[in-house]
């Protein structure tokens, strides 16, 4: 038997609701097997409530009335699912969305529950969008962080103990992952009529939250933000660059007592993105063309091939964007006609991770906004194909209108 798995860190009671709850979600997923939805790709209502019933970190709620996001346990718990690559979002034979899990998902079963929470640790500091998430709050972040590791454990933080309150309302979000994480403990206030009023009355800093806030502090490194916000944080807080030698485990470890951490796992999982993409590329229910093309194809080679699909003069700027809406996904590529791009020389499929069932939009013409849906709708490994159109429906329209 494992000695290492018989000995107990003066910090499991803080950590072990978010390992077990964590540990829920893996076996809801593995067991149910779940459809995804396909606008979004995440869990439906329905699957969520159920799920809820089973956690520590629970959501009040009577009915299945709420979305994935607004479980903030649970939608932390699949993008960390995700991030760390112990599933991955695939679409199977039937045309839904499921988490198919990975070899990782085994090798992470098999560490101890300390291991455990410094490999998801690891995944939340070097993925999470705190930018998104906390918009200009980010240095307001880590001095909660700051104040958090000052603090005797169970005292109470409150709102003008800290230099900024949204954390307290609007930006709750992130104080409740840190419980969730067993960084803190709430104190919460009933009867909360808006995200701008105050869910949370104060923070209580757990034993092992206030010696993982001061080491996380010390690894801004390894944060997900922005290096030159990480050089004002730095200068602000007077601390000294991370020891780039030294692995993020490493320096988490040491919070911990000697030997209960001794190894993690590296899910780099090795997918084949190299083949022939089949897209379909629609403007309507009955407009629409598919797109035969490989796996080098350069983003500004697949607008060139829409222009060409659609009769358009590829006289405008265009951007391909993430998800189902450019409002609400990210920005994947951007360009001027003539293939020129700011941040991109020449993006590829198989550089952009593109896989089969995903979706994403093409935007051309900044002016009249012409926002064309793309789908994968299939992928075959190790087949090479000239960008071409093999299939169409529905007569191209006018780019330019007779108004007259």
């Amino acid at each position: 038997m494992n000695t290492l798995l018989i000995m107990k860190s003066k910090y499991e009671k803080d950590i072990l609701p978010f390992i077990e709850d964590f540990g829920a979600f893996i076996n809801f997923i593995l067991e149910k097997d779940p459809d995804l939805s396909n606008k979004t790709q995440v869990l439906g209502k329905n699957l969520c409530f159920e799920l809820n019933s089973h956690l520590h970190f629970q959501r009040t709620a009577i009915k299945a009335s709420y979305t994935q996001e607004q479980y903030i346990a649970i939608d932390l718990f699949f993008k960390l699912a995700v991030k760390s690559r112990l599933f991955l979002i695939q679409i199977n034979n039937k045309n839904k969305f499921k988490l198919i899990k990975t070899v990782c998902l085994e090798e992470f079963l098999n560490l101890n529950i300390y291991e455990k929470y410094v490999f998801l640790l690891e995944v939340f500091w070097t993925t999470y969008d705190f930018e998104e998430e906390l918009r200009h709050n980010v240095f307001e972040f880590i001095e909660l962080l700051n104040v958090i590791s000052k603090t005797n454990s169970y005292s109470k933080i409150f709102k003008n103990d800290v230099g900024y309150g949204g954390f307290f309302s609007y930006y709750s979000k992130i104080t409740r992952i840190l419980r969730i994480l067993g960084i803190c403990e709430l104190e919460f206030i009933d009867s909360v009529k808006s995200k701008y009023d105050d869910s949370i009355k104060s923070i209580m800093p757990t034993d092992f939250g206030r010696e993982i806030s001061k080491t996380l502090i010390t690894a801004l490194d390894y944060i997900n933000i922005e290096d030159y916000i990480i050089s004002i944080l730095k200068e602000r807080l007077n601390l000294k660059n991370s020891e780039e030698d030294k692995a993020f485990i490493e320096i988490i470890s040491m919070v911990f007592e000697p030997k209960l951490i001794s190894k993690t796992i590296n899910c780099n999982v090795e997918i084949n993105k190299k083949g022939t993409y089949i897209l379909k590329v629609l403007l309507g229910k009955n407009l629409w063309r598919v797109l035969k093309l490989s796996h080098n194809t350069t983003f500004h080679e697949l607008h060139l091939l829409i222009q060409q699909a659609f009769d358009f003069d590829n006289d405008h700027m265009y951007a391909f964007y993430t998800g189902t809406s450019r409002r609400t996904g990210k920005e994947l590529y951007s360009a001027n006609p003539f293939g020129e791009s700011d941040e991109y020389e020449e993006l590829t499929i198989e550089e952009a991770d593109i896989y089969k069932g995903q979706q994403f939009i093409y935007l051309f013409d900044f002016g009249d906004m012409w926002e064309f849906k793309i789908q994968v709708m299939d992928f075959i490994e190790n087949e090479e194909s000239t960008p071409q159109i093999i299939e169409s429906k529905g007569e191209s329209p006018q780019q330019y209108p007779d108004w007259d």
